[in-house]
């Protein structure tokens, strides 16, 4: 969560937050069960700023920070504005990345990690 800033003439986003919930996952996927919907419903009632959502975050444990297929498709479906961005996190393999849209795949997007 977070805003879609411009300086320069070039489009960005910041993330200020990261929410989740109780999900179903095996290695290849992930589900939100019907509770956990209802529990991120409550999460993003509950933060104290306006924002939008910027993009998504998930994990490859152990095979490095790429999109699959289906991550391509879960950005097209759910992520497709320009400035949005999935991050991938390998926590294995201590490696992150963040991707765009680019054509009909992905292309890495420049990103920073700040503290307040």
């Amino acid at each position: 969560l977070g805003s879609i800033c411009r300086h320069d003439g070039r489009e960005y986003a910041l993330a200020r937050k990261a929410v989740t919930t109780q999900l179903d996952a095996s290695q290849v996927a992930v589900k939100f069960s019907r509770d956990g919907l209802d529990e991120l419903a409550s999460s993003l009632a509950s933060v104290d700023f306006e924002y939008v959502v910027v993009g998504w975050y998930h994990s490859h444990p152990g095979y490095g920070c790429f999109l699959s297929e289906t991550d391509v498709a879960t950005q097209r479906a759910m992520f497709s504005g320009a400035s949005h961005v999935a991050l991938v996190v390998d926590p294995v393999k201590e490696e992150s990345g963040a991707f765009k849209l680019d054509g009909s795949g992905y292309a890495p997007a420049r990103f920073s990690v700040y503290v307040e």
